[in-house]
């Protein structure tokens, strides 16, 4: 009988992710994160240009195998979650591959503070 390894987790793909394995975007990776991230996915759908995906309230970004390897990320906060839980998306972001990883959150006040976006480049890591 094997046990599954806490270390190395079974990761499947994020919600939407899978229904768009033929796109070549040009603009990256888009996820969505907060209250409004379902609509705000859905309406970037048919979009050929970006892979769009989201983060569902809730989640723990690491259960996740994000399609990032290679490519850049863009997360956009639609409300409703915290700085630390946005900080440690993009950080699981860079971890499994992304280029770089901006974060434009629209919440008023923003979650991440007085600087809207959060750019990760690779090699650092959040404070």
């Amino acid at each position: 009988m094997t046990i599954p390894s806490k270390l190395s987790p079974k990761r499947h793909l994020p919600p939407y992710a899978a229904q768009q394995r033929h796109k070549k975007p040009s603009n990256g990776i888009w996820v969505y994160a907060g209250r409004s991230a379902w609509d705000r996915a859905r309406g970037d759908l048919d979009k050929t240009s970006r892979l769009v995906t989201i983060l569902p309230m809730g989640d723990d970004p690491m259960v996740y195998r994000w399609p990032v390897a290679g490519d850049e990320a863009v997360v956009v906060h639609t409300g409703g979650e915290t700085a630390e839980r946005l900080r440690a998306l993009g950080v699981t972001l860079v971890k499994q591959g992304a280029l770089r990883v901006a974060i434009i959150d629209t919440e008023e006040p923003p979650a991440l503070g007085t600087m809207p976006v959060f750019v990760m480049p690779v090699g650092r890591s959040a404070a």
